[in-house]
């Protein structure tokens, strides 16, 4: 690239990389992975996962432009080499064992998508693709490498699909029959649930043209008349011509349908939209309107929608029954404007949306209106106006407005906002139970939310007990939330210790499990008597149980009226009762928790093995005991600071990281003893057999680990195998150095004895000398034993 094009590669917009696959080509050959096929080379890397680092760390990069710099987020491109594997990514490991596969089928080009991370952090979703320069197509020496970011496309696609969703709704909502063909072969690739509803027949009979004729139409005759006559408007290729009414059907059932169908063709895509109404109703009403233009105007006129035709003054040219018995007028006030019929605020809004279709000649589909009729009830309106074009000309004529009313919608709206308040209360509730570790602590708030959101006057809190004397079940009021327009009555002595036996119709309900809904009206006796001291009218409660033990309640008093919660309502505090439920179980089992985590820190602390836990993913120390500190010399803080690896010596690079890894992926709990070398802060060098454990620690996955020093046993054990050996050279020399030196002696001496007077005094003096010689040569080869000997001493261990 050190050419005249350097300067264009630099400050081309899109991302490219010069890079060298040379070497990664030739360690594929190597591995025997060259012309393999993709299963194979697949099962290669899942057996041996290390080769794909092994490989990628072969990829020489020749040289990158600044478009690829700003893409991950780099300043400079030694920055981006520098930190080159942090934005490799799960999806980039799948891409490079993809472009290795590549590779080895002898291709010379690549293209895939991928997700990378940016040296700052950022996600970023990437369209790759490389091909080889021209003469390193063998070689791979110099390939260009083209990374493009996708991930506005990708935001894009998402919104494309939600949209399909919302299209494919108003598909089926939509209240007319609609299906899609396709014009080469007939067969039906979409098909709307009206479509199926007015033709009678299952979704199987209708899926081709030709099952669809012998179906709707069995008479014989009529079936290929319309069929001809159909197809011939089709083969036209006219639009106007493919449009058909009064035509009769019969439905699986036997019954007679009149319909009106309508083609629409879209030649260029090889389909054709076919739509349907059911026309079968006005067909016997109206059999005397024959023309298209009575036809449509009874339909706009038996149509809940409001329809409407202005012109370009916005005076109405038509308007359906609907919309004349909104405004109350009659056929004969048509011609008039907006501003002859609605209010003045109401009619400028509607001209100002005309004349933005008027000058731009774009609809406005579905924009929601506030009017009134003429009642002064408030009506919403979901309007749609269409420009009317003049086909000659091409200017607008006026509009067609389409007007649905859709109040009761609103009205759902607004409860399901109500709905989502509830949801919002509900996790508002949730965060305050969180965020207390004492329940009752959070009362207050959660009574005021629920008491707020469900529109009651005042909302409280009882919890049960036994009384000791009678061992009757009591409740009492310990917390309560009221609007300020009725009394407060948690210091109200009488309702701190209530025997529930006294409220039968109250107890036979929360046994069930079932809220207490009631009207003060419909109770009796002490039940009664204390709603009314307290000016309730209307009262719910929901019971509280922990397992099967009914442990309180809470409660809800509407003091003006004869309430009647919603079944949301209800079930929203049955949502919030249970998660309070949840919040007094779990600090009941915080306590039991907390006693179990104290003995469990006096057993780790007082142990006399080092001990220490830490984080089996990222092997960074979490917590260790004293007798660590002492024998490894670092101290608490030094521990948490440290991973593992740091003190554990090992034999090769990521080894430990592999064996844990392995053994947790093989759910093991318990490993066994295990021989490591450690590091002790004073670099003394350790030998420790370890036992470890598998367990939760704050949450974390976490191994607790047990180690036993052993350096001394060891070496005991090394010193004694090297006196065995010593031992064995002492017995080799008694039993080989020191027999010929003794052999000659004693040979001598026999000499002697049997030759003493036959020797002259000069042989007689060589004897002695050569006796003399061997004396000396055993008692050095004794020496050497003694001093072999003195070395065996247990003391040097």
């Amino acid at each position: 690239m050190k050419s005249n094009y350097q300067g264009i590669f630099d400050i081309t917009p899109i991302p490219i990389w010069i890079e060298d696959f040379s070497e990664i080509k030739k360690a594929l050959f190597d591995e025997g992975l060259i012309g393999k096929t993709s299963e194979e080379i697949g099962d290669f890397f899942e057996k041996y996962p290390e080769k794909l680092e092994w490989l990628t760390q072969k990829l020489r990069i020749k040289d990158i432009n600044q478009a690829c710099l700003e893409l991950h987020q780099a300043d400079s491109k030694s920055e981006l080499l520098e930190h080159f594997h942090q934005f490799i990514t799960p999806e980039v490991i799948k891409s490079i064992k993809e472009q290795f596969i590549a590779i080895c089928s002898g291709t010379d080009n690549f293209q895939t998508e991928s997700r990378i991370k940016t040296l700052k952090g950022d996600f970023k979703d990437i369209k790759l693709s490389w091909r080889a320069e021209p003469g390193y197509e063998e070689s791979l020496e110099s390939v260009i490498v083209i990374t493009e970011d996708i991930t506005s496309f990708k935001s894009i696609n998402k919104a494309l699909e939600e949209r399909s969703r919302f299209i494919q709704t108003i598909f089926q909502q939509i209240p007319i029959g609609i299906a899609v063909n396709k014009i080469s072969d007939g067969k039906t690739i979409l098909v709307n649930d009206n479509f199926i509803s007015i033709y009678g027949w299952p979704e199987s009979v209708l899926d081709n043209v030709d099952s669809f004729f012998d179906h709707v139409y069995p008479d014989p005759v009529q079936r290929d008349q319309i069929k001809t006559r159909i197809l011939k408007d089709i083969e036209s290729g006219d639009p106007s011509k493919m449009h058909w009414t009064n035509v009769e059907i019969t439905t699986q059932k036997g019954e007679k349908k009149w319909v009106t169908a309508t083609n629409i063709p879209l030649y260029d895509q090889d389909l054709m939209i076919s739509t349907v109404y059911d026309e079968t109703e006005l067909f016997f009403t109206k059999e005397d309107l024959i023309h298209e233009k009575n036809l449509l105007r009874s339909l706009i006129d038996n149509i809940p929608d409001l329809i409407y035709v202005k012109d370009l003054d916005s005076k109405h040219l038509i308007d359906n029954k609907a919309n004349l018995n909104l405004f109350g007028s009659s056929t004969s006030e048509v011609q008039k404007s907006d501003l002859e019929l609605f209010p003045k605020e109401i009619a400028e809004s509607f001209i100002a949306d005309d004349q933005k279709v008027f000058q731009t000649q774009e609809p406005i589909l579905h924009k929601e209106e506030l009017i009134f009729d003429r009642e002064r009830n408030e009506i919403w309106l979901s309007t749609s106006k269409i420009p009317l074009i003049d086909q000659n000309t091409g200017k607008t004529k006026g509009l067609v407005g389409v007007s649905r009313d859709i109040t009761q919608d609103k009205k759902r709206e607004l409860a399901l906002l109500h709905k989502s308040k509830l949801l919002e209360a509900v996790g508002e509730v949730n965060r305050i139970l969180l965020a207390n570790e004492n329940w009752k602590k959070a009362l207050d708030p959660i009574l005021e939310i629920l008491g707020s959101t469900i529109f009651a006057d005042r909302a409280y809190f009882f919890e049960n007990f036994i009384e000791e004397k009678s061992g009757k079940l009591f409740t009492s009021q310990i917390a309560e939330w009221t609007n300020g327009k009725v009394s407060k009555e948690i210091d109200n002595p009488d309702y701190k210790a209530i025997e529930l036996d006294q409220h039968p119709i109250f107890l036979n309900a929360i046994e069930t499990k079932r809220c207490f809904y009631k009207l003060t009206k419909e109770t009796s006796g002490e039940t009664k008597k204390i709603l009314e001291e307290q000016g309730i009218v209307t009262l719910l409660q929901i019971p509280i149980f922990l397992g099967n033990d009914f442990y309180g309640y809470l409660g809800f008093d509407d003091c003006f009226e004869e309430k009647k919660w919603t079944k949301e309502d209800i079930s929203f505090l049955q949502t919030a009762s249970a998660n309070l439920a949840i919040a007094i179980g779990r600090q009941n089992t915080f306590s039991q928790l907390e006693e179990s985590q104290h003995q469990y820190k006096e057993l780790f602390q007082l142990s006399p093995l080092p001990k220490w836990v830490y984080n089996s993913e990222t092997f960074k120390i979490l917590d260790a005991n004293e007798a660590a500190i002492s024998h490894y010399g670092y101290s608490h803080e030094e521990f948490l600071k440290m991973k593992l690896t740091d003190f554990q010596i090992q034999e090769e690079p990521m080894f430990l990281e592999r064996e844990i890894t392995q053994k947790l992926k093989n759910n093991s709990s318990f490993l066994a003893e295990e021989i490591h070398r450690h590091k002790k802060k004073n670099d003394e060098i350790i030998f420790v057999e370890t036992k470890s454990k598998a367990l939760k620690f704050h949450g974390l996955n976490a191994m607790v680990i047990t180690a036993n020093d052993i350096t001394f046993r060891k070496r005991y054990l090394e010193t004694i195998e090297k006196q065995n050996i010593r031992l064995k050279e002492i017995a080799w020399m008694q039993s080989h150095v020191v027999r010929a030196p003794l052999a000659r002696l004693m040979g001598l001496i026999h000499l002697i004895e049997n030759n003493q007077d036959q020797f002259l005094p000069i042989e007689s003096e060589e004897l002695n000398q050569l006796i003399l010689a061997t004396a000396q040569e055993l008692d050095g080869i004794i020496k050497d034993i003694i001093k072999k000997s003195e070395q065996i001493k247990l003391d040097e261990i």
